[in-house]
C-alpha cells in the first residue's frame, strides 16, 4: 500500500487522497432536523482511526478495519463509485473502530 496521496489535516485521520470526496460526503451529512451527523462521524473517526486509504482487499470485501493498525481500508475497486456509497463503508468501519476501543476500554467486557 501506498501512502503518496494521504491527506492530513488537524483533527482527523490521514486520509488517501482519493478518498476525501467520500470522506467530505460524509462529513456533509445532516439530519432531518439539521443536526450535523456528519461532523459527529469525523470526530469519532479523529479518535479511533489513524488512516484511511485505499487498497487491495479480497473480492467480497469492500471495506475493512485494521485494528492493530488504526486503519480503515476501502477496497481500490470502489474508487469509481458514488462518493456516498463510499462514505456508507466509512460509518460501518468506524463502527467497528469505536467496538474496539469500547472493548479495550473494558477488558472485563469478553472481547
Amino acid at each position: 500500500m501506498a501512502f503518496l496521496g494521504l491527506l492530513w489535516v488537524a483533527g482527523t485521520p490521514m486520509i488517501d487522497d482519493r478518498l476525501l470526496p467520500a470522506w467530505e460526503a460524509l462529513i456533509a451529512v445532516r439530519g432531518r432536523e439539521g443536526a450535523p451527523i456528519g461532523e459527529q462521524y469525523g470526530e469519532r473517526a479523529a479518535q479511533n482511526v489513524s488512516v484511511i486509504l485505499a487498497g487491495k482487499l479480497p473480492p467480497g470485501v469492500a471495506a475493512s478495519w485494521v485494528g492493530e493498525l488504526g486503519w480503515i481500508v476501502v477496497a481500490d475497486r470502489l474508487l469509481g463509485e458514488d462518493p456516498k456509497v463510499i462514505a456508507a463503508y466509512l460509518v460501518h468501519e468506524l463502527a467497528h473502530a469505536e467496538q474496539d476501543r469500547g472493548a479495550s476500554e473494558r477488558p472485563d467486557s469478553g472481547y
